[in-house]
């Protein structure tokens, strides 16, 4: 076990679920209109976005990658994760948002219903480029689910005509992916779980024997599970957590690397360096300057 602190600030804008009706679960915004509240901080969001650009080029970032985006762009935003807006004025598109107890048809998951929806929201990928029928469907699909918001505002049944609409879209774009495909069902909870807590204890524990005993497998088989499901190893996936979080709080915060490092688990600032540098290959402070330039 290693040690865990929190830090004592971060310098990432929060951005909470306030639709304009405190009511509502789901909100379908349009990209001019939204420009004039954008700004170019970064933000954690605490819902889900899907952003479909309808009209122009820009560049979206999340998480530090940033994706080229044009007509037919989708590009998927899960809560927590890190975003910046760099929307140009000629850029359109639409942006639905979500809480993520909207889709949901458990408590006990983070996550949307695999076996309702039929698919497995955890494998699409941040930035999908749809061809051009992908396309037209995506931006069909929003224009229906705007009009059913529009016209069942009020209404009993308003809910879960939209919750329908929302799961059928999804559905629909994700049959048109690679990555529609979803393993077994004892497989793929085996795989959620082992994502959930490592989302509670990468702070707490960087053992792969710890997480598996949790749930009882063995360390084999959670490493063919980790490496099936992502095409890493266990220990990998937890270290890339880590790794994540720790650039997070370099680029957008002013935490000293020492106190990142034992927000981290790490009880030397030296044994986080090396674990640092080892997996990106440079150092805390290298990339936190970089990442200022």
């Amino acid at each position: 076990m290693v040690k865990t602190r929190h830090p004592r600030r971060e310098g990432i804008r929060p951005v909470r679920w306030r639709p304009s009706d405190p009511r509502a679960q789901i909100e379908l915004l349009r990209l001019t209109e939204l420009r004039p509240r954008l700004n170019r901080s970064t933000e954690r969001l605490e819902f889900y976005g899907f952003l479909l650009v309808t009209r122009g080029a820009c560049v979206h970032e999340v998480d530090f990658q940033r994706f080229a985006c044009r007509p037919g762009t989708l590009v998927h935003v899960r809560p927590g994760q890190l975003q910046r807006w760099r929307a140009e004025a000629d850029v359109d598109g639409m942006l639905l948002i979500f809480e993520p107890s909207f889709l949901f048809t458990t408590t006990r998951r983070a996550g949307f219903d695999a076996d309702d929806l039929g698919f497995d929201e955890r494998a699409w990928p941040t930035r999908v480029q749809l061809d051009h029928d992908g396309g037209a469907a995506a931006e069909d699909w929003m224009r229906r689910i705007e009009r059913a918001l529009a016209q069942s505002a009020g209404s009993a049944l308003g809910k879960p005509l939209v919750r329908h609409l929302v799961s059928a879209a999804l559905i629909d774009l994700a049959r048109r992916q690679p990555f529609a495909a979803t393993p077994p069902s004892e497989e793929r909870e085996r795989v959620r779980r082992f994502e959930d807590d490592i989302e509670r204890s990468f702070r707490v524990t960087r053992n792969v024997g710890d997480y598996a005993a949790r749930w009882g497998v063995s360390e084999r088989t959670l490493d063919r599970l980790s490496r099936e499901a992502f095409g890493m190893s266990a220990k990998q996936k937890i270290d890339a957590r880590v790794v994540l979080e720790a650039r997070r709080l370099l680029a957008h915060t002013e935490l000293p690397v020492a106190e990142i490092g034992d927000s981290l688990g790490f009880s030397e600032a030296t044994n986080f360096g090396k674990f640092f540098e080892t997996r990106t290959g440079e150092r805390p402070g290298a990339f936190r300057e970089r990442q200022r330039r």
